[in-house]
């Protein structure tokens, strides 16, 4: 059941390269998470999920 409020909500999920130790690979283990877990919070609730890095 989605909400009935009209705002939009997006759960960010920051990384953050440390060492640079395997950063592409802990990246990519990020991204399947995040394309695995959006879905189920999207039909849910309404809600986006976006990865962020700096």
């Amino acid at each position: 059941m989605k909400p009935k409020s009209c705002q939009k909500y997006v759960v960010g999920v920051m990384t953050m390269d440390l060492e640079g130790k395997d950063s592409e690979r802990f990246l990519d283990c990020v991204t399947k998470a995040v394309n695995t877990f959006e879905p189920a919070l999207n039909d849910s609730l309404g809600v986006r999920v976006v990865a962020f890095s700096f």
